[in-house]
């Protein structure tokens, strides 16, 4: 099965109106980059 998680692109603008940064992205990349990566696509806005 192939998965896309959107938590990066959604949860911040629902949750935080859009107050989550690149910088603040950037700082979470690695742990979703080890821990996600079985998954097709992820999504990053900021």
């Amino acid at each position: 099965a192939l998965i896309m998680d959107t938590t990066m692109r959604d949860a911040h603008q629902s949750l935080l109106a859009t107050r989550v940064r690149t910088r603040d992205l950037k700082k979470s990349a690695p742990f979703v980059a080890k821990n996600f990566s079985q998954f097709f696509s992820l999504e990053n806005w900021g």
